[in-house]
């Protein structure tokens, strides 16, 4: 969910992590007899799914999401039951407000997910200029995942069927309620549980208790300081940009990796961090929670150090979704220089 590009990108970053609405409730999945779908996907994990069978709405496959989420404005026009009153749900940048809705069928290639709970929050993006929504540990409790980064595919198998393990690290889960949380070392300055999070864009996020408690703003470059992403509730603490030399899951690690060290409380920072796609896409990770593993697998993007942005000019959409607008010059960058 921090910046990548120019172009300030978002990842749901959706719920703390330990909320179980409807996880007891009974879920169904149909498989062809191959007992997997693949589809194909735009920056790992943005697929095409039907709703009702209606659409197709991109979705992102968020690991770090402990329900459903869907626009409000694709709500509406699905028509969808609402099943609850309002509940508050934590999410970066802060608490949303939203109600719960029914989904009969969610078709993803030719997997079908039958009686599917959306929760109703907005997306970072204006409507109509990305995904509407996002789905995690409802599909992940059952199913078991495959994010092919290099190769821009997801891959849905069935558990009963999935009998041959991925090449790669094989990992054992910590034991969370609804999220894909693993120890890590970052900085190889102390370990800590971070989470395996496919909906942030960003690389890894660190917070600001780990941060203070592994002495990382002593070990390592730090220059630039901000705000540099937001959620579904907003604007996210702020923090310093940092480079790290590595981050490590067990023996698997990754070298020159863009960090996000966080100085502000938040509301989800159980956890020591996250590890988010532009770290994760050096690997092809399966997400096996049904057994509790996790595999990375090297694929041909590792090695490849990170690239921030070099201008130091933020951008962001305005307001009417289709221009952008600066929303911060990072002091002592080159946008800085050449102001």
């Amino acid at each position: 969910m921090r910046l990548a590009t120019a172009i300030l990108l978002f990842g749901t970053g959706f719920l703390a992590a330990r909320l179980s609405f409807g996880q007891d409730n009974v879920r169904d999945f149909e498989f062809e007899a191959s007992g997997a779908a693949t589809v194909p996907t735009t920056n790992g994990v943005v697929f095409e799914a039907l709703i009702n069978g209606k659409g197709p709405f991109k979705l992102i496959f968020d690991s770090g999401a402990g329900v459903n989420i869907l626009n409000p404005a694709v709500i509406a026009k699905l028509g969808l039951p609402a099943e609850g009153s309002a509940i508050s749900v934590p999410a970066i940048g802060g608490a949303v407000d939203s109600k719960s809705f029914g989904v009969d069928d969610l078709q993803v290639g030719t997997l079908k997910m039958h009686r599917q709970t959306f929760y109703s929050v907005q997306l970072p993006w204006p409507d109509g200029t990305g995904p509407v929504g996002a789905v995690g540990y409802e599909l992940m409790r059952q199913l078991v995942v495959t994010v092919d980064y290099a190769n821009q595919r997801l891959t849905f198998f069935n558990p009963t069927s999935f009998s041959n393990p991925p090449r790669g690290h094989r990992i054992a889960l910590v034991p969370d309620p609804t999220q894909v949380v693993v120890n890590a070392s970052v900085g190889g300055k102390g370990e800590g549980d971070f989470v395996i999070d496919t909906g942030d864009f960003g690389g890894v996020s660190v917070n600001s208790w780990f941060v203070k408690k592994s002495s990382l703003l002593h070990y390592v470059p730090h220059r630039y300081h901000g705000v540099f992403g937001k959620g579904a509730g907003g604007d996210e603490p702020p923090g310093w940009i940092s480079r790290l030399k590595s981050v490590c899951v067990e023996k698997t690690c990754a070298h020159r990796i863009i960090a996000y060290l966080s100085d502000g409380q938040a509301s989800w920072d159980k956890h020591a961090g996250t590890i988010g796609t532009d770290t994760l896409k050096r690997f092809t990770v399966t997400i096996d929670w049904p057994h509790q593993q996790l595999y990375l697998e090297k694929n041909r993007e590792w090695g490849k150090p990170e690239i921030f942005n070099r201008t130091g000019v933020l951008d962001d959409f305005d307001d009417d979704g289709k221009s952008l607008k600066v929303v911060a010059v990072l002091a002592n960058s080159p946008g800085d220089r050449a102001v």
